[in-house]
């Protein structure tokens, strides 16, 4: 069931993976890519308000991708949304340079641990597979809650000093998304998220 419901938005890691890309795009003005998007609430509305952007969505985890579909299966949702189930990484290792015309990662798992800070996506090597993919003028837009990896961010971001910084804040009505599952969690429970929007020049 839950392959079969996959299938139409499945996008395979395969020797085919750009040919199919880039057939798809072609009928859409923007390409936009969400990594680790959780429960789907903020692709899901995102593909929703943008019908004339490609959405691609990376994410591991079944139960969010069950759920991201169900959102799907409920609503008339255009034909502009793609999921791809391997580790992003992969994903952004294959694309083209100034491919994409902006890029989420919200919430991402922080790796408190010192010991595993390697983990975090955020880093150095992320940063640039980024910009290489990035348009020049495209946004990366980045949220957290955890205030270690709030700290790392700000600090990975001025290491690398590629990215134009225009907005490092608390959400405010200049961060127009919706809130995600995660992002209610961690204000019941008294964290308060912090937003930074990084351009490539």
């Amino acid at each position: 069931m839950f392959d079969q419901a996959l299938f139409d938005y499945h996008l395979e890691d395969n020797e085919q993976l750009l040919s199919v890309l880039d057939e798809k795009a072609q009928n859409f003005e923007q390409v936009f890519l969400e990594i680790g998007f959780g429960h789907g609430e903020h692709i899901h509305w995102q593909a929703q308000n943008m019908p004339q952007t490609l959405w691609l969505g990376c994410e591991l985890f079944e139960n969010g991708i069950a759920h991201l579909l169900s959102l799907i299966h409920k609503s008339a949702l255009h034909d502009n949304l793609l999921i791809y189930t391997e580790h992003a990484r992969k994903l952004l290792k294959q694309l083209p340079e100034n491919y994409l015309d902006g890029a989420y990662l919200l919430f991402a798992d922080p790796w408190p641990k010192k010991r595993h800070a390697e983990r975090r996506f955020i880093s150095q090597e992320n940063l640039a597979l980024f910009y290489h993919v990035l348009k020049s003028g495209a946004e990366l837009r980045i949220a957290s809650d955890d205030c270690v990896l709030i700290a790392w961010i700000d600090e990975q971001l001025e290491i690398f000093n590629r990215f134009e910084v225009k907005l490092r804040c608390w959400r405010d009505q200049e961060i127009k998304i919706p809130m995600t599952k995660y992002e209610k969690k961690a204000l019941r429970e008294g964290r308060i998220p912090k937003f930074w929007v990084v351009k490539k020049a």
